[in-house]
């Protein structure tokens, strides 16, 4: 992985690594990985795209999330970021998970900076009580025991089928790399900020006129494909796709049913 660029924006320092050429696109990964995730899909994505790859607040090369903030704030930090990197024209905006809540903020509180949206196993309704339980249970223990193989191992089960944990073990290790650049601190701030008290994001996504693609797995029994679409037309002209195979990581498990479905909606919106 090359060196990044580090960006000061009110989150503090975001680090970013350039590919490709051309209009840009923003590449923010979901909450626990960092800019690593996004591997297999940037070489058939930067053929089509200068691709900026960021690594969110409190993960991998950024800086360290010291207090619990939100999602909203992360779209602040995510326009300081363009600001900063001269980015006046629209982006387009590639988002996983937390990436796509951070995209949905950004269109609707800033109209007409990004030239569309792509949200990747982004639901808008807030965590399960079932899930918040359980990350509330694992809080003291990554505060504990950090990134140590249970912790990994917990990680992967939420974000991998279960034959990818048993075949693709570069995708394990995409993982757990992931968290290792990641502080104590950060890993427990982050569950706080982005899934505890992550509200329902159901009016902001609405409020966003952008052209956009939501895709959801067909793994992980959360944003099922029969909710992706009942989302998707609350949205005007937004478009729903479903990639088989995969959970939550589908950049990391299909980079290649993912790289079709993005690029071919890329085309479809061109001028």
């Amino acid at each position: 992985m090359s060196a990044p660029r580090l960006v000061p924006t009110r989150l503090g320092r975001l680090a970013v690594r350039e590919y490709g050429a051309g209009a840009a696109a923003v590449l923010w990964h979901g909450l626990l990985v960092d800019s690593g995730s996004w591997s297999r899909v940037i070489p058939p994505l930067a053929e089509h795209r200068r691709l900026i790859v960021v690594d969110g607040p409190g993960h991998g090369d950024s800086d360290e999330l010291a207090r619990v903030t939100t999602i909203a704030r992360c779209a602040e930090a995510a326009i300081d970021l363009l600001d900063a990197l001269g980015l006046a024209e629209p982006v387009d905006w590639v988002g996983s998970a937390w990436g796509g809540h951070v995209g949905y903020a950004v269109d609707a509180a800033h109209p007409g900076r990004l030239a569309s949206l792509v949200a990747i196993e982004s639901p808008t309704e807030p965590a399960s009580a079932a899930e918040r339980r359980r990350l509330r249970a694992l809080r003291p223990v990554l505060r504990v025991a950090g990134r140590g193989r249970f912790v990994v191992r917990l990680v992967a089960e939420a974000q991998l089928t279960d034959y990818s944990r048993a075949v693709d073990a570069e995708a394990v290790a995409i993982v757990r790399e992931s968290l290792r650049r990641q502080s104590r601190r950060s890993l427990s701030t982050s569950i706080a900020s982005f899934v505890l008290r992550r509200e329902d994001l159901d009016d902001v996504l609405v409020r966003g006129s952008a052209p956009a693609l939501l895709v959801a797995s067909d793994d992980r029994g959360y944003w099922t494909p029969h909710s992706l679409r009942a989302t998707a037309s609350r949205r005007p002209g937004a478009r729903a796709a479903t990639v088989s195979w995969t959970r939550m990581l589908v950049p990391v498990e299909q980079p290649a049913a993912l790289s079709r479905e993005i690029v071919g909606f890329w085309r479809d919106i061109a001028p």
